[in-house]
C-alpha cells in the first residue's frame, strides 16, 4: 500500500514537473459511439486518463479512446512511451467529430531523461488487457526481406489511385514468418512538392452503420522500409514495404490504403480486395 502510495506521489510530482516545462497540452476531441485512436512514435508505456468518463485501451503503440458519457466535462489524459516522452491532452466532448485518428509526433511530448515507468496499467480506465506478444524482430531483420521484395516485378498494375498527378498503387503482397509485406509505390509528376501527412491502412465496414462503436481498425505496420516525409516534384516513382503481422479480411470488410496530403488537399485512397492477402507470395521459394 505504501509502494502505492510513494508510486503515485513520484508520478504526480514527475507531471508537475513536466508541466513546468511549458508544455502545452494538445486537445482531442471525443463523441459517443465513436471510437478515436491517437498513433504514438513508439510503445505506450503507461496512461492516466482523468475522468471515469472515457475509457482508454492501449496496443502496442496505439491507444484507443472511447467515450462513456455524453457531454462530459473535459478532463485531461496523460501518455508515456518506452522512450520516456510525457504527452499531455485536454480530452473535450463535441456532438459530432470528422476526425478519428491523431498521429502524434514526437515534437507534441518532453523527453525525461532516466527510468521512469515500465509498462504500468492504467486499471480503472483500460478497456481489456492485452498482454504483451513475445518479443518481435528489430527492424534490421525485416530489411533484408524488404530488400528482396522490392525489386521484384509488380504482380498489380490497376489498384492504386491518382489524385491531381500524384500516384498511390499497391504493387506486390508477401507472406514470410506470419508476417505480411505490402509493396507500396507512389509519384508525383506535378511540378510542386508533396509533403507527406500520412499513410494509413485499415479494416473498415464495407457499410456504414448507425450505431458501431468500432468502426475502423487501423493496422499499424511493423516496420516502413524507405518511408518518406516528402515527395519532391516530378518523382516518377518511388517504393516503399510495409510489414504488419499476418491478418485476414471478414467479408463484411474491406481494407483501405490512404495516404494524406500535410495541410493540403491531395489525399488518396483505395480499397485492396482480400483476395489479394489471400494469396499473398511467399518471399523465399
Amino acid at each position: 500500500m505504501i509502494m502505492k502510495q510513494l508510486n503515485t506521489l513520484f508520478l504526480s510530482l514527475l507531471i508537475s514537473s513536466i508541466h513546468s516545462l511549458g508544455q502545452e497540452p494538445s486537445h482531442v476531441d471525443l463523441t459517443f459511439n465513436k471510437t478515436v485512436h491517437l498513433i504514438f512514435p513508439s510503445e505506450v508505456s503507461y496512461f492516466d486518463v482523468g475522468s471515469g468518463d472515457v475509457l482508454a485501451e492501449k496496443r502496442n503503440a496505439t491507444l484507443k479512446l472511447v467515450a462513456k458519457n455524453e457531454n462530459f466535462a473535459e478532463t485531461n489524459l496523460t501518455v508515456v512511451t518506452m522512450d520516456n516522452v510525457w504527452y499531455t491532452f485536454l480530452l473535450d466532448y463535441q456532438k459530432d467529430i470528422t476526425q478519428l485518428t491523431y498521429f502524434i509526433r514526437i515534437s507534441q511530448g518532453k523527453k525525461v531523461e532516466g527510468s521512469l515507468v515500465k509498462n504500468q496499467k492504467a486499471e480503472s480506465s483500460s478497456l481489456e488487457d492485452h498482454p504483451r506478444m513475445n518479443q518481435t524482430p528489430s527492424d534490421t531483420d525485416y530489411v533484408p526481406h524488404c530488400l528482396e521484395v522490392i525489386r521484384k516485378a509488380p504482380s498489380y498494375w490497376d489498384v492504386g489511385a491518382v489524385n491531381k498527378k500524384v500516384f498511390l498503387a499497391l504493387n506486390n503482397i508477401f507472406i514470410h514468418n506470419d508476417k505480411l509485406y505490402f509493396v507500396i509505390s507512389v509519384g508525383n509528376s506535378s511540378n510542386i512538392n508533396y509533403d507527406v501527412d500520412f499513410l494509413k491502412m485499415s479494416v473498415v465496414n464495407k457499410k456504414k452503420l448507425k450505431k458501431s462503436s468500432i468502426q475502423e481498425d487501423i493496422k499499424e505496420p511493423l516496420f516502413i522500409y524507405n518511408n518518406i516525409e516528402k515527395l519532391e516534384a516530378r518523382t516518377k516513382t518511388h517504393f516503399m514495404v510495409f510489414v504488419f503481422d499476418k491478418f485476414t479480411i471478414p467479408d463484411d470488410r474491406k481494407l483501405v490504403f490512404e495516404l494524406y496530403e500535410k495541410k493540403g488537399g491531395r489525399n488518396i485512397s483505395f480499397d485492396i480486395k482480400k483476395d489479394l492477402i489471400s494469396n499473398a507470395l511467399p518471399i523465399y521459394k
